[in-house]
């Protein structure tokens, strides 16, 4: 019984495997070493301050060295939050782009996005006049109460200033 990796190539990056001697003087050797030269060794690093992340090597920070360090950009915030806002869309699939005519305003702040807002309510044919509940005016006595309690409120505002 014959095994398929007869038929397979060698692998060219096999794990553990030996660079070829040609690779040895190759520019990634030379950056690295000189990376590792620019680092100063420990207790020689007094006013040294790691600028790129390369200063960091592999990882880690230099606990002697009194500053905010992000060893490989961990723990360093992305940049401030866009003000994106997402796209919605109505019952028939079109875009709604009332959010982007809101944002920014106060919610109880009228605004008219879409041309079916300018249309008075009576002329429109979504409109049903079962939606259209004017509330009642309230009685006299409603009125009386609540003049009276509006008095009551303004002299004790007055009167606590004399």
């Amino acid at each position: 019984m014959s095994s398929i990796t007869q038929f397979l190539p060698e692998p060219k990056n096999a794990a553990g495997a030996r660079r070829p001697a040609h690779d040895a003087g190759s520019d990634d050797g030379a950056v690295v070493a000189a990376a590792a030269r620019s680092i100063p060794a420990y207790g020689q690093r007094q006013g040294w301050v790691p600028k790129t992340l390369d200063d960091f090597g592999d990882g880690g920070a230099y606990p002697e060295i009194r500053m905010l360090q992000y060893p490989l950009g961990m723990g360093k915030t992305r940049g401030a939050k866009g003000n994106a806002l997402a796209r919605s869309v109505d019952a028939q699939g079109n875009a709604s782009y009332d959010a982007l005519a809101r944002h920014g305003r106060r919610e109880n702040e009228t605004v008219q996005a879409a041309f079916k807002d300018l249309v008075p309510l009576r002329q429109r044919n979504d409109f049903d006049d079962a939606q259209e509940a004017i509330p009642e005016r309230p009685d006299a006595d409603a009125v009386r109460d609540a003049a009276e309690r509006t008095r009551r409120a303004l002299e004790k505002k007055l009167g606590s200033r004399a």
